[in-house]
């Protein structure tokens, strides 16, 4: 299914009747605000992370060498200088770098970031998406963005237990606030591909130690989420929806989609329109499960970090490589770490629904604009109790 085919299917989705019709008004007003959503969405997703690493941003921005950008042939991008607000920065002026990455972790709005340079010999604007998502910034490159990361972390290792004459090192990941996570007698490092999460694993690679394995949940910088819960939690998805389309749950509806029947749609029954991602808090299965959600059965210490070069060194037999965050068990969670249930469409999960944790800082219990959510409780539904 291509870009188009997906928006129509989303637009249809969201109109009562489940027509599209570019000569409704109503319904040209809903499509204007899905994809107002859905630009501000992901260009806000890229503009939080840039915030969280301005130095990684300053320094590609200064090179004055092409970079790759997230296209489908990684074109090389050349950047003259870069709008933020009402302030520009020139790329020949490294002197502003600091004032740039101020600018940058003061601005709130995507739409006020500006990137102007070369691309294939011409003048081109580009959003903070396009560079966020560059392979140059540890994005994708015609790939996934998650397995480059964990293939930059693997290599680096490898790399340095070479550079050791092939001897054991010792790997020491210090997050921003100075937090250590110490993996001792590291000999070699390997992606766990998708062979861990069929086994229900939270690692995505694995550290071979001399006395034995340590797998790492490595996340890049931005959002990220927990698990899918469709085996965790599969009684509490089974009644949302039969107390769904039953109408036991205040604000709800979940009806089959009118060109799609095995698709279920949630919706509020007040407009008919359709929720877009669907909470549910302070479900006990959460707590009871909090270890397995976050970290595993294999006790996987989560890394967060979107790697660059920049990051390792090599002394003495330790590798040192520096990280946004570590987490070694659930003493680091912090509150807004904690998981919540999120339900939101999917056309490729069954009854066109995704079930999976998040956390709870990343759930947009309000949506900005556009699009709807509901919110429940679960302590106040009893019909999924």
């Amino acid at each position: 299914m291509n870009v188009i085919d997906k928006i129509l299917l989303e637009w249809s989705y969201r109109c009562h009747d489940g027509i599209v019709d570019m000569n409704d008004p109503k319904k040209l007003v809903i499509l204007q605000e899905m994809i107002n959503e859905y630009e501000l969405e992901e260009a806000m997703l890229s503009l939080n992370s840039i915030k969280k690493r301005p130095d990684q941003f300053s320094t590609i921005f200064y090179n004055q060498k092409p970079f790759k950008l997230y296209t489908k042939d990684g074109d090389d991008f050349i950047a003259d200088y870069v709008v933020v607000g009402d302030e520009t920065f020139n790329a020949k002026d490294k002197n502003e770098k600091s004032n740039l990455e101020g600018a940058l972790q003061k601005i709130s709005n995507a739409r006020n970031v500006k990137i102007v340079g070369q691309l294939n010999g011409q003048e081109t604007t580009i959003s903070v998406s396009a560079i966020y998502k560059s392979a140059d910034l540890g994005g994708q490159e015609g790939g996934g963005a998650g397995v480059s990361n964990e293939k930059e972390l693997v290599d680096a290792i490898n790399n340095a237990i070479a550079q050791n004459n092939g001897d054991a090192i010792d790997v020491k990941f210090i997050d921003a606030d100075n937090k250590e996570t110490l993996i001792p007698s590291v000999k070699q490092a390997k992606g766990m591909g998708t062979t861990g999460s069929k086994q229900g694993l939270k690692g995505d690679v694995t550290l071979v130690t001399t006395s034995g394995e340590q797998n790492l949940s490595v996340k890049k910088d931005g959002p990220y989420w927990w698990s899918s819960e469709r085996k965790n939690f599969a009684e509490l998805l089974n009644k949302f929806i039969e107390s769904g389309k039953a109408g036991k749950i205040p604000d709800l509806i979940i009806k089959p989609n009118p060109l799609q029947p095995k698709v279920m749609d949630m919706m509020d029954p007040k407009d008919e329109r359709r929720y877009g991602r669907v909470f549910i808090l302070n479900y006990p299965g959460i707590d009871n499960n909090l270890e397995k959600i976050t970290f595993g059965p294999d006790q996987a210490k989560i890394i967060q970090r979107s790697f660059s070069s920049t990051d390792y060194s090599l002394k003495n037999g330790v590798l040192t490589i520096k990280t946004t965050r570590n987490m070694n068990d659930i003493n680091d969670l912090k509150a807004d770490d904690k998981p919540v249930i999120m339900l939101a469409r999917h056309e490729n999960q069954s009854h066109g629904i995704d079930f999976r944790t998040i956390p709870y800082k990343q759930a947009k219990l309000k949506p900005e604009r556009g699009g709807k959510t509901l919110v429940l409780d679960y302590n106040n539904t009893p019909s999924i109790q």
